[in-house]
C-alpha cells in the first residue's frame, strides 16, 4: 500500500469538490482519505464513521450551498448504529441539491449485497482493500 501512496505516477481522474467516505473501520478511513487526497479526486475529503453520522452530514449538507454538497459518496455496507444499505435508502428522502455518485465500499464480495446496492440505484461497487487502480477505473465508469 505504501508504494502505491508514494507513486509519482500523475492520475487523470474526475475531480470533485468535495467527498464523504463513510466506514467504520479507522484504518480504512485513513487509507481511502490518503489516496483520494494523493489523487487528487478532491479539494476536500470529510468522513465520517457509520451510516448515522453519514447521513446527518448529508443532511447538513443539503442546507448549505450546492457547491459544498460531496459529489461523490463512497460508503460501507456493514457500520454498527446505521448500515450503509440504510444510509443510502434514507438519503432518498432528503431535498438533494444535486445527486451525489453514491459508491458502496465494501469487504463483501457477496452477490446478494452487490444487487441490493445496484436496487438502491447505487453508482458503483468496490471491494476493500482500496486501490488507486481502482479508484482511477471507477471514476472512469461513472457517469458524468
Amino acid at each position: 500500500m505504501d508504494t502505491c501512496l508514494r507513486s509519482n505516477k500523475v492520475y487523470n481522474v474526475r475531480k470533485f469538490k468535495r467527498v464523504l467516505v463513510v466506514d467504520d473501520d479507522d484504518s480504512a478511513l485513513f487509507v481511502a482519505k490518503k489516496i483520494l487526497v494523493r489523487m487528487e479526486v478532491a479539494e476536500d475529503v470529510a468522513t465520517a464513521v457509520n451510516g448515522l453520522e453519514g447521513f446527518l452530514a448529508v443532511k447538513a449538507a443539503c442546507g448549505g450551498p450546492a457547491e459544498e454538497f460531496p459529489g461523490l459518496i463512497l460508503v460501507d455496507l456493514k457500520m454498527p448504529v446505521m448500515s450503509g444499505f440504510k444510509m443510502i435508502e434514507a438519503m432518498g428522502g432528503l431535498p438533494l441539491p444535486s445527486k451525489p455518485l453514491v459508491v458502496v465500499l465494501t469487504s463483501s464480495e457477496n452477490p446478494i449485497d452487490r444487487e441490493r446496492a445496484r436496487m438502491l440505484q447505487a453508482d458503483g461497487y468496490l471491494v476493500k482493500p482500496i486501490r488507486p487502480e481502482s479508484i482511477e477505473r471507477l471514476l472512469e465508469g461513472l457517469p458524468a
